[in-house]
């Protein structure tokens, strides 16, 4: 089940200890779980062109390696109807600390669910 692509996201996630959430939707979407359409966006047009190609409204979050807890920082932004929204959500957020882009995925509706795991890896000598 652990392909390179996953095992190279779990080795660049080592130094600051847990996955980015698009790299989390890419291991699900590896293993066959769904998740919403969305973009990892580095720049606004990617971000407007995802919004115009899936239709608003969208959702968008923060990238950052800095910021593990987006809601507690403002770092998610719900129901974004335009690309004057959009733009304005993607510079505040692309100003977050470590911020390294920002997540605009679809909506979906149903129960939210939080997965976690921890590993302890270690070196055999």
């Amino acid at each position: 089940m652990l392909n390179t692509e996953i095992l190279e996201i779990l080795s660049k996630s080592k130094s600051w200890g847990w996955v980015l959430e698009p790299d989390a939707k890419r291991i699900l979407s590896l293993v066959g779980i769904s998740v919403p359409p969305f973009i990892w966006a580095r720049n606004l047009e990617e971000a407007l062109q995802f919004a115009e190609e899936n239709e608003y409204p969208v959702v968008a979050k923060v990238v950052s390696p800095k910021v593990v807890h987006k809601t507690e920082v403002k770092g998610v932004v719900l129901g974004i109807d335009n690309k004057i929204a959009l733009a304005e959500t993607f510079h505040r957020l692309s100003s977050f600390d470590g911020a390294r882009g920002v997540l605009v995925e679809k909506p979906i509706q149903g129960i939210e669910m939080i997965i976690g795991k921890k590993s302890i890896f270690s070196s055999v000598r």
